[in-house]
């Protein structure tokens, strides 16, 4: 397993325009993180600063910090540890958007044997193999399976949080996208519906309990991912609505931007979240008028923030 681990990092310091400083960069600020507190040291720092650099596109310094994280692991866990998953899938996640899809593939397996060979492993593992599965077979145009591994991920991730829960979101976001890129455009919406909807669920009651604390349910990173997620979505039906004009389509770009301002909002950037949020409440003033639910939720979100000193 070392000589495996120390192959691919050779590996990786030989991508195209990755230099030694790039290498060095996601280690070098996850042990500043670690020696900064956190539990366990640098294995869990390195961790979730690949994640941050994963969900920002930057995947090539991605690479870095999940290779130390992996080399961390087996220090500390052993070479046939379930603590490893993690690394292999973050390893996964940024060959896949380096496009080097054979190695992604090769982290993936090294994933599913690990599984395998653990019974006991959780169904929020099972479901992050299943999603990095589903995003590989995309990549290779095998939709078939990339629904099938999507489908197996929603499965799993409603058993270990929820159907409902924001935690299973990204899982339903994944398999919209497939029918967006087969041009199945209903299926796609219904999807991201899905998607809007249990964000907007969360951070409609996050809003109601009025603290403006944010919720230990959910990480920094997941909501970067939350953000970066609930963008496609609007901008999706933003470019559907240009040649769309029905209200079911103009609803469609409202509330995407009901639920990126409130997501905004509960980053803390007041103001872009009240654009967003009185960008939509003129979309459900026009199409649905002023006793419907959305419009009376999102002009009372617009006084709550109005009252947070968002204006």
């Amino acid at each position: 397993m070392e000589r495996h681990w120390e192959s691919h990092r050779a590996g990786h310091r030989g991508a195209p325009g990755t230099t030694e400083d790039d290498w060095e960069r996601g280690g070098a600020e996850a042990a500043k993180r670690g020696a900064d507190g956190h539990p366990q040291g640098a294995p869990g720092a390195l961790h979730e600063t690949a994640q941050k650099f994963l969900v920002q596109g930057k995947y090539e310094l991605a690479v870095p910090g999940a290779l130390q994280s992996l080399k961390c692991a087996i220090d500390v866990f052993g070479s046939e540890a379930t603590e490893l998953v993690p690394s292999y899938l973050l390893l996964a996640e940024a060959n896949l958007g380096l496009r080097r899809l054979k190695i992604a593939e090769e982290f993936l397996s090294l994933a599913n044997w690990n599984i395998l060979k653990h019974p006991q492993a959780g169904s929020s593992m099972m479901s992050n193999l299943q999603r990095n599965f589903g995003r590989l077979y995309a990549a290779q145009q095998r939709y078939n399976e990339a629904l099938q591994a999507f489908a197996t991920d929603i499965y799993h991730s409603s058993l270990e949080f929820g159907p409902e829960n924001i935690r299973s979101a990204p899982s339903y976001f994944h398999m919209g996208r497939v029918f967006q890129s087969h041009q199945k455009s209903d299926r796609a919406a219904s999807f991201y519906a899905k998607v809007v909807d249990v964000y907007s669920k969360f951070l409609e009651a996050w809003m109601s309990e009025g603290t403006g604390e944010q919720s230990s349910e959910i990480t920094s990173v997941e909501v970067e991912e939350a953000i970066e997620i609930v963008k496609h979505i609007a901008e999706y039906h933003e470019k559907r609505a240009e040649s769309d004009a029905s209200d079911q389509s103009k609803l469609g770009v409202a509330e995407g931007r009901y639920a990126l301002g409130l997501l905004l909002a509960y980053t803390g950037d007041m103001g872009s979240g009240r654009d967003y949020l009185n960008a939509s409440l003129e979309i459900f003033l026009s199409t649905v008028g002023t006793e419907h639910s959305k419009t009376k939720a999102c002009q009372k979100h617009l006084e709550t923030l109005e009252k947070r000193g968002a204006v």
